[in-house]
């Protein structure tokens, strides 16, 4: 488990990555299983208030780049039923 400004660090760099890999994609089927990847390992090292800090940051940043967070919880679900030996990604997709 890392520390909160690990984790905010971290989940800065990935902010600042959205945009120009956002620019370069051509269809969001490049863009959501990379994501999907990138946030899960991100997730893996935080547990409860950490992991739901992590989700809302994630969350807005999404948002701020014009993505809807639900797909990212729909290619969380998708990614775990493909591959049903990976741990479940922490997440609020399986209350809602």
């Amino acid at each position: 488990m890392r520390t909160r400004t690990e984790l905010d660090a971290r989940l800065e760099h990935l902010s600042q990555m959205l945009p120009p890999w956002l620019a370069k994609a051509r269809h969001d089927a490049q863009f959501w299983p990379h994501f999907t990847v990138l946030a899960g390992e991100l997730l893996a090292d935080t547990a409860g208030a950490e992991t739901a800090h992590a989700v809302r940051r994630i969350e807005a940043m999404l948002t701020a780049n014009g993505k809807d967070p639900a797909v990212w919880y729909r290619a969380c679900a998708k990614r775990n039923h493909r591959h049903p030996g990976l741990p479940p990604l922490p997440g609020p997709w399986r209350a809602r």
